[in-house]
């Protein structure tokens, strides 16, 4: 049996993508800066706003992206740093 080669994504092309799947609803992810940790401390890194705000906190990128079928099982989310 041939082994499956993962194809790697950046961590801005799942947001992208993830962004281009919620617009359909208006909301959009959203990153927090490093630099600011009140903000880091109330949503966390991701979270995802709509038309009343925060709707959405502390977001695993990975799991929302699997889970609206952005990220295949034949793709993995790479490291961006």
């Amino acid at each position: 049996m041939a082994k499956q080669t993962k194809i790697g994504l950046t961590r801005s092309a799942v947001i992208q993508r993830i962004n281009r799947k919620l617009s359909a609803n208006n909301e959009r992810l959203r990153v927090t800066r490093y630099d600011n940790e009140r903000m880091l401390s109330d949503v966390g890194q991701f979270y995802i706003t709509g038309e009343k705000g925060v709707s959405r906190r502390n977001v695993d990128l990975e799991a929302l992206a699997r889970k609206l079928d952005i990220l295949r099982p034949w793709e993995t989310m790479l490291d961006d740093s």
